[in-house]
């Protein structure tokens, strides 16, 4: 959502095989200094800079120096990877006159790529045109000039750039936007191998300069942003707050903003932009149960039930029950607890422990030790659902030797030790691991946020909210 994708630099579809052979690439691709796939690179066959701005370039001062560029991890819940290194310095002699290096992380350390770059003023608007220059990545190297002598000329790519004194955004066109709006008569799809695509633009200097000037405040057409940072700031927050006020309406960015600030435990935020992105939409789908988790994390546990009742159960994760059951033990309502345990129902192939175990913590909470014993070892004969979830229950009646292997039950049976710990009234003990879980996992993991809870319980715990 906030970074760019891979920008060709290639035209001639019928050379493909040769440069695999005499570079030894597997694709040559090359964004800026990234390499992440998913959309289709635009690019232009002339330059957007004429022989005017050749001659007497534009020049930036706030646009040189080092900077840093985030990467975020999709895999990873939104995580960031270590950002690319970037440096934009004035170039010596003729051709372009700026350098851009990236210099980004990769499985074998960092790998490096250049471009020859110049900034373009057109109508008050700002442009630029970057062409490939080299690139290093686990030891292979390729140059323009490993292009240019199988005949092959380097692509421009081109788009509008927005310079701040410590923020910098590039967006590049967006391939969607040009297949739909651009004059087919200059505008030609290469395809490379099956699945390998490049929007190639046509036009003349003066037809791109202008196209470009007249479609600039579309955040559709330049949709393909890529953030430069000042090294200290907050560059990933930066770049979400400038999503959100481009494309307010823009549900992927909606998304990928609400998991933003969920990681940095800014739940509020969370809220209203999940708001806003089921108000847009028709049908909400996962989208209700996303605002009850939100809700959840953010302490409001009455609309959060709200919440859940709307929504349908998801095909993975938590089911209703068991977020219904935990909001209520959270908030301390034990009695609501039980009945909600007892009422609520979930597919057999999901039915999870942590309904059981809560209610019977719920019982001993409210001075029912007997009636809580009698139930976990009733519910345990009786449970009908998955093994593993079998194991939690006949391990908190201490019928089990040997913990679940995966770090995310482990987690589980930590936070159920802790529960048990405090039941026996063995504060400190049950406090420790509580603070564990809270060090170890995430602000938007849901037995951390469970763990900060249970602490704010506690004798001597700072007044502070949960949230």
């Amino acid at each position: 959502m906030l970074f760019c994708c891979q920008y060709g630099v290639i035209l001639l579809e019928t050379y493909m095989k040769t440069i695999l052979r005499a570079a030894g690439v597997f694709v040559m691709l090359v964004c800026l200094g990234m390499l992440l796939g998913g959309c289709t690179p635009v690019v232009s066959v002339r330059p957007l800079y004429t022989e005017a701005d050749a001659n007497q370039p534009y020049l930036d001062q706030r646009i040189e120096g080092a900077w840093i560029m985030p990467i975020e991890d999709d895999s990873n819940h939104g995580t960031p990877k270590p950002p690319c290194d970037v440096t934009i310095a004035r170039a010596s002699g003729a051709g372009a006159p700026y350098t851009v290096g990236f210099r980004c992380p990769d499985d074998e350390g960092r790998h490096y790529t250049e471009h020859g770059f110049y900034l373009v003023q057109s109508h008050d608007l700002l442009f630029f045109d970057a062409q490939f220059r080299k690139s290093e990545e686990k030891g292979k190297q390729i140059s323009v000039g490993d292009i240019d002598a199988i005949g092959i000329a380097p692509a421009h790519l081109i788009g509008q750039i927005w310079i701040q004194q410590d923020f910098v955004r590039f967006s590049a066109m967006g391939s969607d936007w040009v297949e739909k709006n651009w004059p087919p008569d200059f505008l030609v799809a290469g395809k490379f191998e099956k699945s390998d695509q490049v929007d190639i633009l046509t036009n003349s200097t003066e037809d791109l300069r202008e196209a470009l000037s007249r479609n600039a405040e579309s955040p559709e057409a330049f949709d393909l942003p890529l953030y430069l940072c000042r090294a200290g700031a907050d560059c990933i927050a930066r770049a979400t707050e400038d999503q959100l006020k481009r494309t307010p309406d823009n549900t992927d960015v909606l998304a990928e903003s609400v998991r933003f600030y969920s990681s940095r435990g800014d739940f509020a935020r969370a809220v209203a932009l999940q708001k806003h992105k089921i108000a847009l939409k028709k049908e909400a789908g996962n989208d209700q149960f996303t605002l009850g988790e939100l809700l959840l994390f953010g302490g409001d546990f009455p609309a959060a039930r709200e919440a859940f009742a709307g929504t349908n159960e998801r095909a993975a994760g938590e089911t209703v029950k068991q977020l219904v059951v935990l909001s209520y033990f959270l908030q301390g309502d034990y009695a609501g607890t039980i009945q909600a345990e007892k009422t609520m129902s979930e597919p057999k192939d999901r039915a999870s422990a942590d309904p059981i175990i809560l209610s019977y913590f719920a019982r001993h909470r409210l001075g029912q030790a007997k009636q809580a014993d009698a139930f976990l070892h009733q519910k345990a004969d009786t449970f009908v659902g998955p093994g593993r979830e079998l194991i939690f229950l006949h391990d908190l009646l201490g019928q089990v030797t040997d913990s679940l292997s995966s770090t995310a039950d482990q987690h589980r049976t930590t936070f159920y030790y802790a529960l048990n710990r405090l039941k026996n009234r063995d504060v400190e003990d049950g406090r420790g691991h509580l603070q564990d879980l809270v060090r170890e996992l995430s602000k938007d993991d849901l037995l951390s946020f469970a763990a900060r809870v249970e602490l704010q319980r506690l004798p001597g715990a700072p007044a502070t909210s949960a949230k």
